[in-house]
């Protein structure tokens, strides 16, 4: 029926009846897509995350627009096709046939502004994310940079130190090369005072040799007094004068006697002395080496972090243990030495108590440094094992913005399924669907 009715209607009326139809499903149509159209400026107006999500909104919003532009057109065109073979529908079915239409697109345009309030909530979440990376990122790398500084500066202080130990080191040897010079020259001068006393014993000898010899001759001049009385006080006189000079000779001989001894004597208070300096040397490099030690246990820490100071702390040590033998050869040398003079000991021990007092006050003075770089060094490790938990948490934020890219992507895959599949589904399916 109505193929033959709408065959013998004339064809005016059939063409003014389909361009009805088609101003009524473009008004409706128009009216289904105008609350898609808002939504266009708010994607306009989010903040842009990188070039993969400017593409993704380009291409969005050019599909947007094709299916608003394509999907009225299509209706048009389906209305014509179904107007001709159809028969004219009543007032009634036309208002349902509209809101049908009307549903779908509100249900499609309030999916689609719920999917992009969804999309929008997750780039601003990437957005914040990313800033609190970057900011616990730009705070590790300065406490980084803090750290390395702070190592640099304890390096540096440890290489002066080492430089002053050398210089310590060097001015106690010159020291004591001086000293076994001038030692060795006490012990020539001994030598000969030695010499000396043996040759006044060997005059001594044959002065008492002479003297027994005239002790003879005078007791053989006595047995003959009687007859030689005249000779006899001639040789009395000699023999006064022989005791004379012999007496004379012995008290010179005393006094020198006693002037060796208590010059010996001497000599022996200033061996003491100088060997009680020695001793005060000796308790000096053990302090040192007791301070080398102490030095030694605190850098340990620092030689596993710093390893090419190793070298360096080698040939300390085996400079150390070169200047001790040569300590010990110097206390053999001053045990062979038994005399030195008063006046050059006295200046020697005076310059050496100053040297010492010097060496005592740099070396409180290292002692202090070392304790202040071990401090810095603490402080250093201290950093390290805050910024650890900092490295974590930029580990776990990374993997957060992995997923979350992973899932955008994945959403803008199925928005992009979704839409293309809205093209090209007929309006009636997607309705039953």
């Amino acid at each position: 029926m109505s193929s033959t009715n709408m065959a013998s209607m004339p064809s005016g009326d059939q063409k003014s009846k389909k361009k009805k139809k088609s101003k009524k499903k473009g008004g409706n149509n128009a009216q289904a897509t105008t609350p898609v159209e808002p939504q266009t400026p708010t994607e306009a107006s989010q903040p842009k995350d990188g070039a993969e999500s400017d593409d993704s909104d380009a291409e969005e919003t050019t599909e947007l627009s094709s299916t608003k532009t394509d999907v009225p057109e299509g209706k048009k065109i389906l209305d014509l096709m179904n107007g001709v073979a159809k028969d004219t529908p009543t007032p009634t079915e036309k208002n349902n046939d509209a809101n049908a239409d009307a549903d779908t697109d509100t249900d499609t345009a309030t999916r689609f502004d719920a999917l992009v309030k969804d999309r929008d909530a997750l780039r601003l979440e990437v957005t914040e994310l990313r800033k609190s990376l970057e900011e616990l990122q730009s705070k590790h790398a300065t406490e980084l940079e803090t750290a390395q500084n702070d190592l640099a500066e304890a390096q540096q202080e440890k290489e002066t130190a080492e430089e002053q130990y050398q210089t310590l080191l060097g001015r106690v040897n010159t020291i004591r090369s001086q000293l076994g010079e001038r030692l060795k020259a006490d012990a020539e001068e001994l030598s000969q005072a030695r010499e000396r006393i043996d040759e006044l014993e060997s005059e001594n000898k044959t002065l008492q040799e002479r003297y027994d010899s005239r002790t003879a001759e005078v007791e053989e001049l006595s047995s003959r007094n009687a007859t030689l009385e005249a000779s006899n006080a001639e040789q009395s006189k000699e023999l006064s004068t022989l005791r004379n000079r012999l007496t004379l000779s012995q008290q010179n001989w005393h006094k020198e006697k006693e002037e060796l001894v208590e010059s010996e004597a001497y000599i022996r208070e200033e061996f003491e002395n100088a060997k009680q300096a020695m001793h005060d040397w000796e308790v000096l490099a053990m302090e040192e080496r007791t301070l080398r030690r102490d030095l030694t246990d605190r850098t340990a820490d620092l030689e596993e972090q710093l390893a090419s100071l190793r070298e360096a702390y080698e040939r300390a040590t085996s400079e150390r243990d070169t200047q001790s033998s040569t300590v010990d050869g110097l206390q053999k040398a001053l045990q062979e030495i038994q005399t030195v003079r008063k006046q050059e000991l006295k200046e020697l021990v005076e310059t050496n108590q100053a040297e010492q007092d010097s060496l005592r006050t740099q070396l409180s003075s290292l002692q202090a440094q070392q304790e202040s770089m071990s401090a810095e060094l603490e402080t250093t490790k201290r950093d390290l094992e805050r910024a650890l938990p900092f490295e974590k948490e930029v580990k776990e934020k990374n993997l957060l913005i992995g997923k979350l890219r992973h899932e955008a992507v994945i959403l803008n895959d199925h928005l992009t399924k979704a839409l293309r599949f809205l093209k090209k589904g007929k309006p009636e399916d997607n309705v039953d669907r």
